[in-house]
């Protein structure tokens, strides 16, 4: 009953552990979305609301009418007058061109990754402060329907300066725009304050308790070993199912959010950022569990575990004598590590659990090599140590299972 408890609580603890991460953390929440302005999906989309912003608020084609039609009303020639009248509609489209070229620009530029990620930083911060008040009027809003919106005012008035500097007059009499862009609907948003709590509390202690649970569930089982195969089985297939039900929030997510608000790239590229951390937390737990499963099995003092011990310690052996033939031989270094291995397993054990926890994002490539370094570390310590004659092979020894594993 602890193993069924600790394996439906373990995806809610991984998950309320990232989201209280999230919350409460500016530094982690701007590394979470900052690598979105490099997105190519993220900056199209921002660069075509910037455009279409400025265009709406800015009349290009009566401001090119009206300045080429001051100049026909000159004392000038029919001919030019006609020429003049004809170039209005190429000037405007060159002033657009010019327009969607300078936002373009920007938006690919470091100056905007600059904007975005001042923009996270006071975006959060004000988050963070709504749940004593409003979001109305800060760089997040939430409508009266529960509509999440992105100013661009920041983006724009960074574009206006540009324009201005790179010889365009008419950029000058932008206005200040506050068009924002919404990213999702929450209708349940009278809630946010009730979540916001329940996942910084379940975020703190519930790991722990999912922890004391597997931790109890062995300590209380007749057979340790199996119940500690048993637990990292369960954990390995709960973080499993954590993923694959990740992968279809994506697909729930591009659902929902395109392209009524964004487009299909965009919500894509916004959920494998605003997730990366997330995935790599379930596939971590998902490896620790299941490396503890196999090496709890591996530890078996009957069966194939046993013989399979055996079998590489013979070998290690065989290898040792070989050398020792040809003057080849560890000495009092190998006898000392003989006498520590049980020390040197457990401190390439924990070195592992730690690289893996502190490794962000985890792939599983780079899981797949650690594993085979701690097998080449495991091999070297059977060949570098040297038992002294009449030493019981520790493959042997029920009571030596565990530190051959």
């Amino acid at each position: 009953m602890l193993i069924v408890v600790a394996t439906l609580l373990a995806p809610v603890a991984v998950v309320s552990t990232w989201v209280r991460l999230e919350l409460t953390s500016t530094d982690a929440f701007v590394s979470t979305l900052s690598p979105l302005a490099s997105d190519p999906a993220i900056q199209q989309l921002v660069a075509d609301r910037v455009t279409d912003a400025v265009e709406g608020q800015v009349d290009i084609d009566a401001l090119t009418d009206q300045a080429f039609g001051a100049v026909a009303n000159l004392d000038v020639p029919p001919r030019a007058k006609l020429a003049l009248r004809q170039l209005s509609a190429p000037a405007a489209a060159g002033i657009r061109s010019m327009i969607s070229d300078a936002v373009d620009r920007f938006v690919r530029s470091d100056a905007f990754q600059d904007v975005w990620d001042q923009a996270l930083r006071t975006t959060h911060q004000q988050l963070l402060a709504s749940q004593d008040g409003d979001l109305a009027g800060g760089a997040v809003t939430v409508g009266q329907q529960g509509e999440i919106a992105v100013q661009l005012a920041p983006v724009i008035a960074q574009v206006k300066q540009l324009l201005v500097a790179r010889g365009v007059p008419l950029a000058g009499q932008i206005p200040e725009i506050n068009r924002t862009i919404v990213v999702a609907t929450v209708s349940a948003a009278p809630k946010v304050r009730m979540l916001y709590a329940a996942a910084v509390d379940m975020g703190t202690w519930l790991p722990y308790v999912v922890l004391a649970l597997f931790a109890g569930a062995v300590w209380a089982a007749n057979r340790h070993r199996r119940a500690l195969v048993a637990s990292g089985l369960c954990l390995t297939a709960a973080m499993i199912l954590t993923a694959l039900a990740l992968r279809a929030g994506r697909i729930v997510a591009v659902s929902e959010l395109a392209p009524r608000y964004l487009t299909s790239a965009a919500v894509r590229a916004l959920w494998d950022d605003v997730t990366v951390m997330l995935r790599s937390a379930v596939l971590a737990t998902g490896a620790l569990a299941l490396v503890t499963a196999f090496v709890a099995w591996l530890g078996a003092p009957v069966g194939f575990p046993l013989g399979l011990r055996r079998t590489a310690t013979d070998l290690a052996a065989t290898v040792r004598a070989a050398g020792e033939r040809q003057g080849v031989t560890t000495g009092g270094f190998g006898r000392w590590l003989h006498a520590q291995r049980r020390l040197v397993l457990w401190a390439i054990a924990a070195l592992s659990a730690v690289v893996v926890i502190l490794s962000r994002p985890l792939t599983l490539g780079f899981v797949g090599w650690l594993v085979v370094v701690d097998v080449v570390l495991i091999v070297l310590l059977l060949l570098l140590e040297r038992p002294e004659p009449g030493d019981p092979a520790p493959a042997d020894s029920p009571a030596a299972g565990p530190a051959a594993a």
